[in-house]
């Protein structure tokens, strides 16, 4: 488990939903917590809102082909960090924004997994341009606070779907955390998990070192992760974390 404060995170059992805006952000931003609580015995899945059609420099990439190509990378790398389930949204990618339709598709995820805890991207970080980081954050923040209040898309309910309302919600890629979740012991299995993305690699590494081969991007991005991570002599995700209320975080 980790906690915060003596308030307990997560224990064996729980179910977690991470929502992401494309494949890949759970893993660069929360692959060693997702791999540390599927290792204590959570049940972890995966909601990625948008197609990933865009993630390129080739101009010539066709968009429906590397959306495929992000869907099998992204099943690879849940597996590598042993995610149970992954959902598919397929939004357009670069193109996302707030609507009532998207909120209730994640208010229905929400309410069939039934998470104890929500991890999502943090739609209030400073200068965070771009809008599917920001949709997405906010989509599922607000998803979760009303899941749990039946009469937000009823309809669902008179289908037969349960209203829930998961314990916590944490948000990552936050500029303000109260949380950090120690990952030393997971760097390489979260660093293995990011270079199932192999599509994105070239976007976050330079062309002389995508030369030199995989093998050396991966230790590259073994030393990158270890560095960024650092704090207090241990390797760490920063979290931000609230309780969830009705409608509404709750300050922890």
């Amino acid at each position: 488990m980790a906690r915060a404060g003596l308030k307990k995170i997560w224990s064996k059992g729980d179910r977690v939903l991470v929502i992401q805006a494309h494949p890949d952000d759970a893993e660069y931003h929360a692959g060693g917590t997702i791999a540390r609580m599927v290792e204590e015995g959570c049940v972890v899945n995966y909601a990625t809102v948008t197609d990933g059609s865009k993630g390129t420099f080739d101009v010539n990439m066709d968009p429906k082909a590397l959306s495929e190509t992000r869907k099998r990378e992204q099943r690879a790398a849940a597996d590598v960090l042993g995610v149970k389930q992954l959902f598919f949204l397929d939004y357009p990618d670069g193109d996302l924004y707030p609507s009532l339709e998207l909120r209730g598709r994640l208010v229905e995820i929400i309410r069939k997994v039934k998470p104890n805890i929500v991890m999502t991207l943090d739609a209030w970080l400073p200068y965070e341009i771009h809008p599917d980081h920001r949709v997405t954050g906010l989509m599922a923040s607000e998803a979760t606070v009303f899941a749990g209040m039946p009469n937000f898309y009823k309809e669902q309910i008179l289908s037969g779907i349960e209203a829930h309302k998961p314990e916590f919600i944490l948000l990552f890629a936050t500029g303000s955390p109260n949380l950090f979740i120690d990952i030393t012991r997971f760097i390489e299995k979260k660093a293995e998990a990011i270079m199932r993305h192999e599509s994105q690699l070239s976007l976050s590494f330079p062309e002389d070192l995508m030369k030199k081969g995989l093998g050396e991007v991966r230790r590259e991005l073994v030393r990158n992760l270890r560095k960024e991570s650092r704090k207090k002599g241990r390797c760490v995700e920063p979290m931000r974390m609230f309780r969830v209320g009705a409608g509404h975080f709750i300050r922890e």
